[in-house]
């Protein structure tokens, strides 16, 4: 449970103690509104940071991990916003799906708690700020530790050193992808990542796929792979004089869902012709 709840801090961390506190003191009241907000939506922000759900998972566990160094790409007002809104979808999605790893009922309850203010701080950005979907489904989407700690990882800069088992075992950041900053359900889009030479190598006899998870569901789209001539070879899928670029649909029934997770997953042909998946 305690490496459960680390790994919540560490989240908390990010949300609290270092986006806001360094964003807001950027950001001035005259900034806002030159963004084009009400006086209120800074003034919210502020309630937003001093919510101690941070503060409540430590009452609850009676330790903490160190706070990493962390970095934020936001430079301007409307930035800030975008960056609230992946943070609290963040929190949510990770609580949402750490919950039921917790056998304590007590760390459980502060948990689920927190969810429940997440779930408001994420509603609020999306309906009264950026005026788009208060909510995706009628359910929350869960997202693994791996899965939250890829996210995660776009925001930390350096940690200091804590022992390996202070976080869930196995924790692990996937490859980032690279897709275009407009996604429409039904248009095809083509998504990049970095592989290892190993990895380009497997890739021979795997087919890719691609998860769209929102929600309780997830949506899977085989991955059109198209092999260029190239004189080059690099990290994102060249070599030996090939090029292998990835394009992928997302489903119709995306449409107006709010914020979806798209990930890429691997297959590989067995001798038998049978075939087995892998994330």
């Amino acid at each position: 449970d305690l490496k459960v709840l680390n790994l919540a801090i560490h989240i908390s961390h990010i949300a609290y103690a270092a986006f806001y506190t360094r964003s807001l003191s950027l950001y001035s009241p005259e900034d806002f509104a030159s963004a084009g907000y009400p006086d209120w939506v800074r003034g919210r922000y502020e309630q937003v940071r001093e919510h101690a759900s941070v503060r409540a998972v430590k009452g609850a566990m009676g330790m903490a991990v160190q706070e990493c160094g962390y970095q934020f790409p936001d430079t301007s007002v409307k930035e800030f916003v975008n960056v609230s809104e992946v943070l609290a979808l963040l929190a949510v999605g990770a609580f949402n799906g750490a919950v039921r790893e917790l056998e304590n009922r007590e760390y459980a309850e502060v948990m689920a708690s927190i969810i429940g203010v997440e779930a408001r701080h994420a509603a609020w950005i999306n309906s009264a700020v950026k005026e788009e979907n208060g909510w995706d489904t009628a359910f929350e989407t869960r997202l693994t530790f791996n899965q939250a700690w890829t996210i995660l990882s776009n925001f930390i800069a350096s940690c200091p050193s804590q022992p390996s088992d202070i976080l869930p075992e196995g924790l692990h950041a996937f490859a980032p992808l690279t897709i275009p900053e407009q996604v429409k359900p039904g248009v095809e889009f083509e998504l990049s990542y970095s592989v290892s030479a190993e990895e380009l190598k497997n890739e021979e006899s795997q087919v890719l796929f691609s998860t769209f998870t929102v929600g309780m569901g997830t949506y899977v789209q085989r991955i059109r792979t198209v092999v260029e001539t190239t004189s080059e070879s690099d990290t994102s899928g060249s070599s030996e004089g090939c090029k292998k670029r990835h394009f992928v649909t997302p489903p119709v029934e995306l449409r107006g869902k709010g914020a979806v997770y798209i990930s890429v997953v691997k297959s590989w042909m067995e001798r038998m012709g049978r075939t087995r998946d892998s994330i």
